[in-house]
C-alpha cells in the first residue's frame, strides 16, 4: 500500500525551485521503480497464497519466504544488535527443521536445496513467470517489467531519464505506465476479498465495479 500511495503522490509530477525560478520536473522515473517494486510484491503474495490449494504447501511458502526474509538480515553488519540478530538465527534454524520434513522441500534438486539452507533461496519461479502466474500476460510480465527495472540499473537509467527530460512527454509516458498499478491494484483487492470474506462483504457494488474494472485493464 505505501508504493501505492508514493506512486499516487509522483504521478502528478514534482516542482524545483532554484535561484528563485520554478520549474516541473517529471517523476516517470521513481515512479516506474516503484511500480516494478508493487508488481514484485503483488506476484509473491499471489505465488504463496493464491497458486497453492493445499494449506500445507502455503505454510511451506509463507514460512520459507519469512526464513529468507531473517537470512538476508544476518548479512547486514550491526554493532549493536547482536542478540536480534542471535535470536534470528535461531529461528532461522527451527523453521529449517521444520520445513526440510516437507514435501515441497523434498521436490527440490540438491542444488536448490543448498541454496535453500545457504541463502534461503526458496522460490525458484523467476519474477517474470511470477507475474504470468499471477494473471499478467506475457506482454506486461515481460516487456513492460522490463522497462521497469531499467529505470533500476545506472547505465539505462541515466539514458532514460535524459531522454525523457521533457516534462510533457515523460508525464504522456507516465499516465500509460499508471494502467500497470491499476491492474496491480484490482487484482490484489480480488484475491484479498477471496481470501477474506470479512472485507468484501464491507465492498459497496460501485466498489466491487471498480476493483473489476481495474483488472480488466489487462485486456486493453
Amino acid at each position: 500500500m505505501s508504493h501505492l500511495i508514493s506512486i499516487k503522490t509522483l504521478a502528478s509530477g514534482l516542482k524545483l525551485i532554484y535561484k528563485g525560478q520554478e520549474n516541473e520536473i517529471s517523476a516517470l522515473a521513481p515512479a516506474c521503480v516503484l511500480i516494478r517494486a508493487g508488481l514484485e510484491n503483488y506476484s509473491m503474495f499471489h505465488y504463496i497464497y493464491r497458486a497453492s490449494t493445499k494449506l500445507e504447501d502455503i505454510h511451506f511458502k509463507f514460512w520459507s519466504w519469512y526464513r529468507e526474509g531473517l537470512m538476508f538480515r544476518q548479512r547486514l553488519r550491526v554493532k549493536r544488535h547482536a542478540e536480534t540478530l542471535n535470536d534470528d538465527k535461531q529461528e532461522i534454524e527451527r523453521i529449517f527443521n521444520e520445513l526440510s520434513q516437507h514435501p515441497m522441500y523434498d521436490s527440490l534438486s540438491q542444488k536448490q536445496k543448498k541454496n535453500y539452507l545457504k541463502y534461503g533461496t526458496w522460490c525458484i519461479p523467476s519474477k517474470r513467470e511470477l507475474l504470468e502466474t499471477s494473471g499478467f500476460p506475457s506482454v506486461h510480465s515481460q516487456n513492460l517489467y522490463n522497462h521497469f527495472s531499467s529505470y533500476t540499473h545506472p547505465t539505462s537509467s541515466s539514458q532514460l531519464t535524459t531522454s525523457q527530460a521533457d516534462f510533457e512527454m515523460s508525464n504522456r509516458t507516465l499516465n500509460t505506465m499508471l494502467n500497470t498499478i491499476f491492474i496491480c491494484s484490482g487484482f490484489y483487492l480480488h484475491h484479498y476479498s477471496i481470501l477474506f470474506e470479512d472485507i468484501k462483504k464491507l465492498m459497496t457494488g460501485n466498489e466491487i465495479h471498480l476493483i473489476e474494472s481495474w483488472c480488466e485493464l489487462v485486456n486493453s
